[in-house]
């Protein structure tokens, strides 16, 4: 799993790669904190910067999922965006599964 966090009020994206073999599956379900009134939104975009499969709901946990069909393994990246950035130093967490 990833933990990350947001080290100023300005800074409201984060980007992870994420390597994922030819007919796996990837789970991303991410908690924000939940004492503020943060919402967040997840991506998982291609190399091309393409979306693969996305999150946008108004609360701050995310979740997503996306199967890798093809016959090599892909490089990945999870986005994670944030909105109403007061609380800068408050963790989240993203739980992985290939």
């Amino acid at each position: 799993s990833l933990v990350g966090y947001f080290p100023s009020t300005s800074d409201n994206d984060d980007w992870y790669q994420v390597t994922l073999p030819a007919g796996r599956t990837l789970a991303a379900n991410m908690t924000g904190p939940t004492a503020s009134a943060q919402d967040y939104d997840l991506y998982l975009t291609s190399s091309t910067g393409t979306v693969l499969a996305y999150s946008e709901g108004s609360t701050t946990t995310e979740a997503l999922a996306y199967k890798n069909t093809g016959t090599t393994t892909k490089t990945l990246y999870l986005h994670v965006t944030r909105y109403s950035s007061y609380s800068r130093v408050t963790p989240y967490t993203i739980a992985l599964s290939r």
